[in-house]
């Protein structure tokens, strides 16, 4: 029997002579090898023959080896040499992972690496209980190296030495590499770290009237290869708006790696995010919004956290609009519009996009200057940016197109008389002038 005399280490056998009776279930002359301190544990192999046997690795500290012989042939034998292994192979979902020797002091010259290879689906949370490491600036003599992901090339997390107990670190693969290394000078106690898996969950359906949707492991790196999606969905009447508080996402200019994607329910593109630009307040259309984030394989960021609100649709009209296609409508229609309402709309197409309105439906008190209810619309998102017209009544509005990318519609009413209100379609599909250039010319 094999032992390391330390629970945390694991033994390393390599056959380097092997000539035993040829038997084709090495019935005669044989070798067994069991992991464990018994022929009570499990069987690693029964070997005979001229084929030298494969290097075996226990998963524990201890090793029993049985040789047994006939009556009949014999040969040279066996020459096995074995060696003392620190790290290994973790699979199961916790465990725990500590410097060779821990609490004693590490060797010198050691070398170990421990590898925790969970399922598809789940994220690696490595908790630090203790570290004694020799220190350096730059842990260039003792170190433990961890890596976000299955190999000694995945990139690096942390490389740590010292005395200081680290933070937990979370991996965004569901698997983790780690190295022990030192050198032939200082030793220390080294370190131990309990390890368990974190299940991914993210998206779903939403109906409370407010909360808060963040990326996985936020404010820590979200994991890779990622599809979630949240479906908000609000009472009939009720608007939803969406405030990102923070959002640093890997960076491209047209959002084709990793992004959040805000859409109504019909599928029709709000807005598509990415960078570490955080988006405008989002208010949809009507009760129900999509929040989609994807992250592929490659660069991990902090993620986002957005707040999300159910408002009623009459009392908090208005809102920030960035998509090609939509509709705006006065509060309740096509119900009457309350008393003393104010609703301001800002529209933007995407970049060198004009917008386009048609109005469907238009019916609001009457007045020769619209000085009670109103709709007025101007070029740009500013209460100053240059008026396209002031509207009441039964006006038929046809076919209104902006200068630029940008349009403002703001509504009014006074505490008097109400209508059924409107509906106006926008469309910004057409080629023209960005709301900067616009003002340029205007210089």
């Amino acid at each position: 029997m094999a032992d390391t005399n330390h629970p945390d280490n694991r033994l390393l056998l390599t056959f380097t002579e092997f000539t035993l009776e040829h038997h084709h279930n090495c019935s005669f002359d044989y070798l067994e090898v069991y992991s464990g301190d018994t022929d009570n544990g499990p069987l690693l192999g029964r070997y005979c023959g001229s084929n030298v046997p494969p290097d075996l690795l226990t998963s524990t500290n201890q090793l029993f080896v049985r040789f047994r012989t006939d009556n009949s042939l014999t040969h040279s034998g066996f020459k096995i040499e074995y060696q003392t292994i620190c790290g290994g192979v973790f699979t199961d979902f916790t465990g725990t992972l500590s410097s060779p020797y821990y609490p004693d002091s590490y060797p010198a010259q050691a070398q170990c690496i421990y590898e925790i290879q969970l399922d598809p689906g789940f994220l690696v949370n490595v908790t630090f209980q203790h570290m004694e490491i020799e220190e350096h600036t730059d842990c260039r003599f003792d170190f433990l190296e961890v890596r976000d992901g299955d190999s000694e090339e995945s990139p690096v997390m942390e490389k740590l030495c010292g005395f200081r107990t680290p933070e937990n670190i979370i991996s965004t693969y569901n698997n983790l590499w780690m190295k022990f290394e030192t050198d032939g000078s200082v030793q220390n106690r080294g370190f131990i770290a309990q390890y368990e898996a974190l299940e991914i969950g993210c998206g779903g359906l939403l109906t409370e009237p407010r909360g808060v949707i963040a990326s996985p492991s936020h404010p820590d790196r979200y994991p890779h290869s990622l599809t979630c999606a949240w479906y908000l969905k609000a009472a009939p009447g009720s608007i939803i708006r969406l405030t990102f508080d923070t959002f640093f996402l890997e960076a491209d200019m047209e959002c084709r790696f990793d992004y959040v994607q805000v859409m109504d329910t019909d599928g029709v593109q709000i807005g598509k995010y990415c960078d570490n630009r955080k988006p405008p307040i989002l208010t949809s259309m009507d009760n129900s919004l999509i929040v989609k984030f994807v992250s592929d394989a490659s660069v991990a960021r902090d993620g986002f956290s957005a707040r999300y609100e159910f408002l009623d649709g009459v009392e908090a009209c208005g809102g920030t609009y960035y998509r090609d296609t939509g509709v705006i409508r006065s509060p309740g229609y096509p119900r009457h519009y309350p008393h003393n309402a104010h609703c301001v709309w800002i529209l933007k197409g995407w970049n060198q996009r004009q917008i386009t309105l048609n109005v469907s439906s238009f019916e609001l008190e009457e007045h020769q200057n619209c000085r009670y209810d109103y709709l007025e619309i101007r070029n740009g998102e500013s209460e100053v940016s240059p008026l396209v017209g002031r509207y009441c009544g039964n006006t038929i509005l046809k076919g209104i197109k902006s200068h630029s990318n940008v349009l403002r519609l703001e509504f009014k009413t006074d505490g008097s008389e109400t209508a059924q209100g409107f509906e106006i379609f926008y469309d910004s599909t057409a080629t023209g002038n960005t709301y900067s250039n616009l003002l340029k010319k205007m210089v």
